[in-house]
């Protein structure tokens, strides 16, 4: 055909590059999970259901003790499928906190843990709709289906509010949203 040696491995290494690309893209949507409630059962640690409860059962022996939901194969399966996933709480992670979502959730080291501040007593909406709000800014997340999964009524109306394609599930409806992946 008349392409010389150099010329051809030019191509195929060109073609080579375009395959893995290809191959590598990450799908459209973004998936977004809360913990407590919806991936993770810690109703155990909620004492009377304040902070400062919250704060007292934040032990290694506690967080620990924390039983997997079944949302919660999906933070590694979506992300193995190439999706953007996200983990975002309300809640501040300790080391042992991370030791646990690594070692017995299984979520990939490059999945993003959005947490909260110690010092931050913002009410959970919209705590989460402010430290998620740059998918509905920035240009490459800006037109693509952000899917937040979630137990909590109000951050589900807060994410909602950031634009058309911000989607909030409750995590019964996210299992039978996810069930066909």
């Amino acid at each position: 055909i008349g392409f010389t040696h150099e010329q051809g491995l030019i191509a195929l290494v060109n073609l080579a590059i375009t395959l893995l690309t290809f191959m590598g893209e990450t799908k459209m949507e973004i998936f977004i999970f809360d913990l407590d409630n919806t991936t993770i059962d810690s109703r155990h640690r909620q004492g009377k259901g304040s902070l400062e409860s919250w704060h007292r059962n934040m032990t290694r022996d506690s967080i620990f003790n924390d039983e997997l939901m079944p949302l919660s194969q999906y933070i590694r399966l979506l992300h193995n499928l190439r999706y953007k996933v996200i983990i975002c709480t309300s809640r501040c992670l300790t080391k042992d906190d991370y030791e646990y979502l690594y070692s017995v959730v299984d979520v990939p080291s490059r999945v993003k843990i959005i947490s909260r501040d110690k010092n931050d007593v913002r009410e959970c909406g919209e705590f989460k709709k402010a430290r998620l709000s740059y998918l509905a800014n920035f240009k490459q997340f800006k037109n693509r289906d952000k899917i937040l999964i979630d137990d909590n009524d109000s951050v589900r109306e807060s994410f909602v509010s950031l634009g058309n394609n911000c989607i909030a599930l409750t995590p019964q409806s996210a299992m039978g949203f996810l069930s066909g992946v």
